[in-house]
């Protein structure tokens, strides 16, 4: 993909001198196998791994599943039957997965208090900045709310921005520092019909084309795209996420690595849209699963929903996720349409064992933290964990062997540690160790490293 340079600028914005050539976009054939991507590295004895096969090119694809069951094109289906170390060759291309001998249960539901914010009432949609609460009592944003103190402020906020842990920006009009009522100058962008931030680098795309560029100023770099102006742009570890359509495919997830070259993430015959981002992970909501992916190991976790109900509505919520998905570190939410005696309902439900299992449709779930902001009823609630567990099982979580026993059914046979930019104040963390939660003191509040010498997990509690 071609890219071009936007070079001199005046403070805060940016004005083209000149670019490259766009290239026209090039069929890619023949087919080429771009990465596998197993839902689980470190498998049990007798568990399915499902393994996804990403390639570009033309459709469909010739496959070699060798020892590999087949279920679609690009998905397949293996179980193992021997412990230990365990190489898969597909259409030429390995990938080794280290099968444990000892199962892991899953997370246990986490508790939570729920509050509704009364102070909230809202004429557009309301977003999650990390913790401030943003909303529009006019046309424009213009209130914020502290999900700690509670406080509200006023702002001088844009019409639909794009948020960030502390932040709002809309390309053109400007980035706001939350607590700050007034903008900094924003970056020069016409007709743009998207647009996303990580807090670092900027999205923005066009009908055509898809631009990166940094907060702090410089370049500005463009890659040919068709992003579906109905999905969102995801930005994270400097990538774009965004979502094309295919004749062939349906929906796919597609990003831009940091040459400003664009491949697909996700591709398959089924409608795979909603990306997030955020740091190494990514994650993104398919008809039956929401999908958590690890850029830095090619674990791909799938979460299936309780039970996929299709052709409910005409509309596209029937497929299960009426609103955009949350992701927190490695936390991702989404919402789940379940079946009840009264009807289809939709609950909430989190990766790391958050669940609200209301009356009710919980809508538009935004995960910081300990705390999960939603819609219901008309009304926004805040739902707030009491406590967090850190398991040396859960993504990220590298080395060891599983052995039984410990928190879960399991524990490592050497030292864990977790990484964690805890954005709460006022918690305290302890050690899973004999069958108990050992106090360990105070929680920093910002990213730290905790350590686990038995191996197991790790809660965080707030101080009372």
């Amino acid at each position: 993909m071609g890219w071009a340079k936007l070079g001199s600028f005046l403070p805060g914005f940016f004005f083209f001198v000149g670019c490259t050539t766009e290239p026209e976009k090039v069929e890619e054939s023949p087919t080429t196998l771009l990465g596998l991507h197993p839902s689980s590295l470190r498998p049990a004895l007798g568990e399915k791994v499902w393994i996804e096969a990403v390639w570009s090119g033309a459709w469909p694809p010739m496959e070699d599943w060798t020892n590999v069951q087949a279920v679609a094109p690009a998905l397949g289906l293996w179980t193992p039957t021997q412990a230990g170390p365990q190489t898969l060759r597909i259409s030429g291309r390995s990938l080794d997965l280290d099968v444990q001998e000892v199962k892991v249960e899953a997370p246990l539901p986490l508790p939570v208090v729920v509050q509704p914010l009364a102070a909230i009432h809202s004429r557009c949609p309301v977003g999650l900045a990390g913790a401030w609460v943003y909303w529009c009592s006019g046309k424009n944003v213009d209130r914020i709310m502290h999900l700690e103190s509670r406080e509200v402020l006023e702002v001088d906020g844009p019409v639909a921005p794009a948020p960030a842990p502390g932040l709002l920006y809309r390309p053109g009009h400007g980035l706001w520092r939350l607590p700050s009522p007034d903008p900094e100058p924003g970056t020069l962008v016409i007709g743009a019909r998207s647009w996303a931030t990580d807090g670092r680098d900027v999205g923005v795309g066009w009908a055509d084309r898809i631009e990166l560029f940094s907060l702090a100023g410089g370049v500005r770099t463009r890659t040919s795209a068709r992003p579906l102006p109905q999905q969102p742009l995801a930005v994270g570890n400097g990538e774009v996420l965004w979502v094309e359509g295919d004749p062939s495919t349906g929906e796919d997830i597609w990003y831009r690595d940091a040459r400003a070259d664009a491949y697909p993430l996700a591709r398959r015959e089924v409608s795979q849209r909603l990306p997030v981002a955020g740091g190494r992970w990514r994650g993104w909501a398919e008809p039956e699963n929401a999908v958590l992916d690890d850029a830095m190991t090619g674990e791909r976790r799938r979460y299936p929903s309780q039970k996929y109900i299709q052709n409910i509505e005409s509309s596209p919520a029937s497929i299960g996720f009426l609103s955009s998905l949350s992701l927190w570190q490695q936390v991702l939410c989404w919402e789940e349409r379940v079946p009840k005696a009264e009807g289809v309902d939709i609950d909430l439900r989190c990766s790391d064992g958050l669940y609200l299992d209301r009356p009710g449709k919980q809508l538009a779930p935004q995960r910081f933290g300990p705390y999960l902001l939603f819609e219901e009823a008309g009304g926004i609630f805040v739902a707030t964990l009491q406590e967090w567990i850190l398991d040396d099982e859960d993504p990220g979580v590298e080395g060891g062997k599983r052995l039984s026993g410990g928190y879960r059914g399991s524990h490592r046979d050497g030292p864990v540690t977790y990484t964690v930019d805890w954005p709460a104040h006022g918690w305290s963390w302890e050690r899973w160790e004999a069958g108990a939660w050992l106090p360990m003191g105070p929680l920093l509040n910002g990213p730290q490293q905790l350590e686990a010498p038995g191996g197991d997990a790790v809660r965080l509690v707030p101080r009372i």
